[in-house]
């Protein structure tokens, strides 16, 4: 019972000194600007891209190899606006700032309530506001690249009933969606995590090691996704 309430109290400890970090970095206006700013960039390379990719397809492809037009009409835009809104909340996943496995951002409570001229006073609305705000500077990227993609893909085929487009359709457009808002999963941020996180159980010393990589590398996903993308696109 000691040895855990020792562990409880430390990993306490360790998401408050974290928590107040994350607050101080992704709060910062800076961030927020930068956030949409890098969602701008990227948009602009990604319809670029998919006007090359289309024309490129009209010249070597048959017909119904094709995934992708110039410009997808009206009718097929508007069928996955109205699949996206019945599944965004699926679609959307995670936010990808809370990446962090013991921390567990989107379901933990971190800051308690204290006392305050007769008021229950707590940091934890501003905790959890710091990554909707950076969420909600990605919703509208999200959801462009995943309307145009997914309506490119069906008036390629024809397929005006969404009910009949191929699963892979939908895979395509979520995994565009997520790397045009830097949110797709990433081989090495995850072996990063783990790293960050080795267990209750593990050895002092890999305990020390994912401090000190939390320390350095707070946040991995997203620079990480930003020098694939870079890579990717030029």
């Amino acid at each position: 019972v000691r040895l855990s309430s020792r562990r409880q109290r430390q990993r306490c400890i360790r998401d408050g000194v974290n928590a107040w970090r994350h607050i101080a970095m992704l709060l910062n206006p800076k961030t927020q600007i930068r956030n949409v700013g890098g969602n701008v960039i990227m948009a602009a390379m990604r319809e670029t891209a998919a006007k090359v990719s289309a024309g490129l397809q009209n010249v070597l492809l048959k017909p119904g190899e094709r995934t992708q037009v110039f410009k997808a009409g009206k009718e097929y835009k508007d069928a996955a606006t109205a699949f996206y809104e019945a599944n965004k909340k699926a679609l959307l996943g995670v936010n990808k700032y809370q990446e962090n496995i013991k921390l567990n951002m989107p379901n933990k409570r971190v800051f308690a309530n204290h006392k305050i001229l007769g008021m229950n006073v707590s940091l934890e609305p501003i905790r959890k506001l710091t990554y909707k705000l950076l969420e909600w500077g990605d919703v509208p990227f999200f959801k462009r690249a995943y309307i145009d993609r997914l309506s490119s893909y069906a008036q390629a085929k024809g397929i005006k009933d969404f009910s009949r487009l191929p699963q892979e359709a939908f895979s395509v457009a979520l995994k565009e969606a997520e790397q045009a808002t830097y949110k797709d999963a990433n081989v090495i941020a995850d072996a990063l995590n783990r790293w960050k996180n080795p267990g209750a159980d593990a050895s002092i010393y890999k305990k020390a090691g994912g401090f000190l990589l939390e320390g350095l590398m707070p946040f991995t996903k997203t620079p990480l996704n930003i020098i694939g993308r870079g890579i990717q696109y030029s």
